[in-house]
């Protein structure tokens, strides 16, 4: 057995078991014994007169297997583990050997136990304490989190250990003085230790700028030292996600886990055998092609269909599970084998589906009630798992969570629960959900919701009282909150294994929390049945709301995206979250919303770019786009096509390039029901803007007429749709006579107005066309458009 399947006792013991260190084939450069705690080895130059000795203590240098799924409460010293010194050994051997004539071995060596440190401190942390333990779906799951989270330090949570540091310290003045330089404090100076913090949180501290953090260091535990030649430079945590570095990395993870002596634990395969292609796929990734990953039709897609499971789908699987769970309390008392009862119940269930079959639009000819060999069978159990995965979606793309806060995988004490929604005002129908905050606070937080959410968690946790035990009463989750929250929504259930739907006691070990990668694809393949590559992302609910956001507007014919957004009037619900009955609630997503602002800030930065670059090269096309944003944009085209370089690029590069220089300016894109807004912070065009005044910019007053011939609008036939059917809406809403006639009347005065700017508009769009196709030859190299 392997300790990762081992109880926590087991697991101790047979890790501090001693390992063998005979056969060891030790460097020259290498002056310590395998085993030794201090590993002493020379990196003087080849050629140089003296020996230049380094000593890596052991007993000093930790790694941060706590926390996660790991079995450990604080930083652990690489001494502790024998099978991890030995790795550690051999690893500095290989290198001195690897680069015993380079320049650079003392580099190399001094790169090799801050990688192993980081990634030692990964694989426990989720529960693998061994290398050769470590499956390739480990280090898939690490790659992609790794590149989802910027680089190590949001990866391991470096700021959530600094914060529980400083609280420590608070309660442990001895812990308190090995966190400041104590010469410099003496002088009346705070100088932030290092050396000493890296060793007491056991996370390398070097490459890493975090001025903030050492100021709130200083601040609450130092507050009468001030820095030596002033403040302290400002975070800089994120890592560039290069293909150089990537390529770095994989080297290192390629003679630093595997090639080293068959005794050594080591990973069983080599991690990265491609390395360069590798590398420029994945930084690619982070740019361009992620655009191609999660593309606005793709998110569009996802919704529909996911609306569709939960809307229209979702009450014929409940009727079907319900239909299977009568019939499995009838079976359950039965003195006959399990696959008896399951048989009859799955002639039950495939009875009710034909019945119900063409009333919810169900595709199969049949179903069962598990996944069997044959792909041509659907299950009950597979369609359960559809509808859990769209309610999973739309709620995690309306408030874009992250996986685990709404799943709860593995054995964490949080995801979505049975209650976790309550209407809190019926008389304007407000609705709240708890949800847990992963990172930064790391704690329960309440926020507004809109019906979509609401309705989906009401449609799991419909599906989480079929699946409770059976021949039990319905689960009542309003008594005690902190019991409420043990059940959790996104829980399997073995269909067929009606003997053990049936046990009350311990019920939760038969009940398994559902898996994202693995679940998700019942619902991810009827939206892409050949790839499905969003049931590997880690986060995608974040980029998937950026592009329902910024893109809304281009997909007209989308119903659900306006239930989606049933909260984008913020005016109106200011005046409910400032009412002070709700204060305290408002504050508290206050603070939540702070937390999580800086993470998603930057994927929604990332999508808008990529909408600018998306309307330019409709402008350097020539399509019939309307405003005159084009204009505008024409004559920036024409400037840069006096570069020879910028002629010779695609349309696509040049859109890229002029995004760029665009948005550096401050113009970004305000996707708004009658066209995008372009003003952004540019001061030079804003007194242009129609909504200009003294105050400055006056966005809030955007509507048809007054946006009309502004220099910063843009529209395509898309936009034009959009108002074509609140057109609709206006004249219906003004022959609507349950209304009052004040409001019939300025319905149908608005819809007048809004007809006149259509027409307008569809009038600009062509003329802009002509425009566009005259002036096409300026900034193409042959006078065509490029393909």
């Amino acid at each position: 057995m392997k300790t990762r399947d081992m109880n926590a006792e087991e697991q101790l013991l047979q890790l501090e078991n001693d390992v063998d260190y005979s056969g060891a084939v030790r460097h020259r450069r290498m002056l310590s014994e395998p085993g030794a705690s201090q590993i002493t080895f020379n990196v003087a130059t080849k050629g140089a007169n003296n020996n230049r000795l380094i000593t890596v203590d052991l007993e000093k240098e930790t790694f941060a297997g706590y926390g996660g799924d790991s079995v450990f409460g604080e930083a652990i010293p690489f001494n502790r583990f024998a099978h991890i010194k030995k790795t550690v050994w051999h690893v500095l051997n290989e290198t001195l050997k690897r680069h015993d004539s380079s320049s650079t071995v003392s580099n190399e060596t001094s790169l090799v136990l801050p990688f192993l440190t980081l990634f030692y401190s990964y694989l426990f942390q989720h529960g693998i304490y061994h290398l050769e333990q470590t499956t390739r779906e480990d280090l898939k799951t690490w790659l992609t989190e790794y590149i989802e989270n910027n680089g190590w330090w949001s990866l391991l949570g470096y700021e959530n250990v600094f914060n529980k540091l400083i609280e420590d310290a608070k309660d442990n003045p001895s812990l308190r003085l090995l966190i400041a330089s104590e010469g410099r404090r003496k002088r009346g100076y705070f100088s932030f230790n290092r050396k000493g913090v890296s060793e007491l949180i056991g996370l390398p501290l070097k490459g890493f700028t975090f001025g903030n953090i050492q100021e709130k260091i200083r601040t609450d535990l130092f507050p009468e030292l001030e820095f030596e030649g002033g403040h302290r430079p400002g975070n800089n945590l994120a890592e560039k996600i290069t293909r150089q570095k990537l390529y770095a990395l994989f080297g290192k993870f390629n003679y630093c886990t595997c090639h080293l002596p068959g005794d050594v634990d080591q990973l069983g395969f080599i991690p990265f055998p491609d390395e360069m292609p590798l590398a420029k796929k994945m930084a690619k990734a982070r740019t361009d092609e992620r655009t191609e990953n999660i593309t606005p039709e793709y998110a569009v897609k996802l919704v529909t269909v996911a609306f569709d499971w939960v809307y229209n789908k979702s009450a014929g699987v409940i009727d079907l599970l319900n239909t299977a769970r009568m019939a499995a309390e009838i079976e359950a008392p039965r003195d006959i084998r399990n696959k008896s009862k399951a048989n009859r119940i799955r002639a039950e269930v495939s009875k009710r589906y034909l019945v119900i079959k063409d009333e919810y639009g169900f595709e199969w000819d049949n179903i069962s009630l598990e996944k069997g060999n044959s792909s041509d069978v659907y299950s009950l159990s597979e369609m359960v798992k559809a509808v859990q995965y769209a309610a999973f979606n739309l709620i995690g793309i309306n408030h874009g969570r992250r996986k685990n806060e709404l799943i709860g995988e593995g054995d964490r004490p949080y995801g979505l629960y049975l209650g976790c929604v309550t209407s809190t005002n019926l008389e304007f129908d407000l609705k709240t959900i708890d949800v847990f905050i992963e990172k930064g606070l790391q704690d329960w937080k309440t926020f507004w919701c809109n019906k979509l959410v609401f309705d989906s968690i009401r449609v799991l946790e419909k599906i989480y009282q079929l699946l409770r035990p059976l021949n039990t009463p319905v689960i009542d989750y309003d008594s005690v909150e902190e019991e409420a929250r043990e059940h959790k929504l996104l829980r399997i259930r073995a269909l067929t294994d009606i003997d053990g739907w049936a046990e009350t006691e311990n019920w939760f070990a038969t009940f398994r929390a559902s898996t994202y990668d693995r679940d998700s694809r019942s619902f991810f393949e009827h939206i892409d049945l050949d790839n499905s590559f969003l049931s590997q992302k880690s986060h995608p609910n974040r980029r998937l709301f950026a592009c329902l956001y910024y893109y809304r507007y281009e997909f007209a014919e989308l119903l659900p995206l306006r239930d989606h957004l049933v909260h984008d009037n913020s005016l109106s619900t200011y005046t409910y979250v400032t009412d002070p009955d709700t204060r305290q609630l408002a504050d508290s997503m206050q603070i939540a919303w702070k937390q999580e602002q800086e993470g998603l800030e930057k994927v929604m930065d990332e999508v808008q770019s990529e909408y600018f670059r998306d309307v330019l090269i409709q402008i350097i096309r020539g399509e019939r786009v309307g405003g005159r944003w084009p204009r505008l944009i024409s004559k920036r085209l024409i400037t840069l096509s006096k570069d020879v370089d910028f002629l010779e690029l695609d349309d696509r590069e040049k859109a890229t390039l002029l995004t760029k220089k665009m948005i550096r300016k401050g113009y970004k894109a305000n996707p708004k029901s009658n066209g995008a807004c372009f003003a952004g912070t540019n001061r030079r065009s804003a007194k242009l803007a129609n909504c200009y005044s003294d105050e400055g910019l006056n966005p809030q007053d955007a509507d048809p007429s007054t946006c009309h011939g502004c220099v910063h609008l843009f529209t395509n036939d898309n936009y034009l749709e959009v108002m074509g059917k609140e057109l609709v809406e206006l004249r219906e809403k003004s022959k609507d006579f349950r209304l009052p006639i004040s409001v019939r009347l300025k319905a149908e005065k608005q819809a007048e107005d809004l007809e006149i700017m259509i027409e307008l508009e569809r009038d600009m769009s062509e003329e802009n066309q002509r425009y566009l196709a005259q002036n096409i030859e300026n900034w193409t190299a042959s006078g065509l458009c490029n393909d």
